[in-house]
């Protein structure tokens, strides 16, 4: 039987019929989209992979008049394609100076979307097979899950001023809350407004910092403070943007010196935040490493080889041989990389907790065959 035979090659190739009936509305309304699978040998590729199986609405900025309709499209997919067994996740890019790609939900979007000025850049929906159920009893994912419903209780004072923050993971976004459980750099809060209109806050936003941090401190994560910032002058010129690592008592402390013209320190200027991004970094972190397999260590091999005479390390002269004490820099393809299978051969007779079973040593002596005479 051949693939497009299939029944998980037809049963793609329905789903992504049915989506473009869905959106036909957005297309008469002159939406740009991508949607992926395009042809048969991407369904086949969607079929067996998710991340072949996306939509992404482009060129948005000047069709707000259409992001109602473009929700309710969005609400009938994920119903849709939840039905069928798969998880939508929401990725957005609005247009303005400081915006980057995050994810959110369709409610967020929603309710980001009533602001006056609010405009999309882009929209990418993926798609994934919903296979987290499991997962989500286990106590990193519940741990994680309380500590995001704690910094938004914590940032709900923010919140009520209208600022406009992103907190990544979703709390509403359940893959991402298992991708943050092993993914240092999909945890973070950040601040999208631009702060410089928003001076009335800083003590606020500070305060806020201050609790976050310690909050998770406790919970075993560092908190690394990115801030953009400038001086407004007396005459009304402005210094150049400047981007600084800093702990929130730092932010306190230029804060505190700069924050109005009548301060002693008034020649530099009042200081005004663009941007904040807090980043959250596990304390004690699981190394996750593995051996490379044998094939792999021998695909490397046979590319030196081939590349022998065209490799700028074999066409400068060796140092070592002119007396230079540089032994350590070595290529660890001719210096030998242990395999999988070697580990594994090389340790057949490793004895688990030898030393608490009084034995003399970690692995067990070879018998010696005695010759026959």
């Amino acid at each position: 039987m051949s693939f497009n035979e299939s029944n998980k090659f037809q049963e793609m190739k329905s789903i992504i019929d049915d989506v473009n009936n869905i959106l036909v509305e957005l297309k008469d309304e002159g939406i740009s989209m991508m949607i992926e699978p395009s042809n048969d040998i991407r369904v086949k590729m969607a079929s067996i992979q998710d991340k072949h199986f996306y939509i992404k609405f482009l060129s948005l900025p000047n069709k707000a008049d259409v992001y109602p309709l473009i929700f309710e499209k969005i609400h009938m997919l994920i119903d849709y394609l939840d039905e069928r067994g798969f998880y939508t996740e929401i990725s957005v890019k609005t247009y303005s100076a400081n915006s980057y790609e995050c994810t959110k939900s369709i409610e967020e979007l929603e309710d980001d979307a009533k602001y006056i000025h609010y405009k999309l850049n882009y929209i990418i929906l993926r798609f994934s097979h919903n296979e987290v159920s499991e997962y989500n009893e286990s106590n990193k994912f519940q741990e994680m899950k309380s500590i995001l419903q704690d910094i938004k209780s914590i940032c709900v004072e923010l919140a009520d001023e209208n600022l406009i923050m992103d907190l990544e993971p979703s709390i509403n976004n359940e893959i991402r809350i298992k991708m943050a459980t092993i993914r240092d750099d999909m945890f973070y809060l950040h601040f999208i407004d631009s702060l410089s209109k928003k001076q009335e806050l800083y003590p606020l936003i500070i305060e806020k910092i201050h609790m976050i941090s310690e909050y998770l401190l406790d919970k075993g994560y560092n908190t690394k403070l990115k801030v953009k910032y400038y001086f407004k002058y007396p005459d009304g010129k402005s210094s150049r943007m400047i981007e600084s690592d800093m702990t929130s008592y730092d932010l306190e402390e230029l804060y505190n010196k700069h924050f109005d013209l009548s301060s002693r320190y008034k020649e530099n200027g009042i200081f005004t935040i663009s941007t904040l991004k807090l980043d959250f970094d596990r304390i004690n972190k699981e190394v996750y490493e593995s051996l490379p397999n044998q094939r792999s260590v021998d695909q490397l091999e046979r590319v030196m080889k081939i590349s022998a005479k065209t490799d700028i390390g074999n066409r400068i002269s060796d140092m070592n041989k002119q007396g230079a004490n540089i032994h350590y820099i070595q290529n660890p393809i001719d210096t030998g990389i242990e395999s999988r299978e070697e580990y594994d051969k090389h340790n057949k007779s490793f004895r688990p907790s030898w030393n608490l079973k009084h034995l003399l040593g970690p692995f067990a002596e070879k018998k010696k065959k005695k010759k026959k005479k």
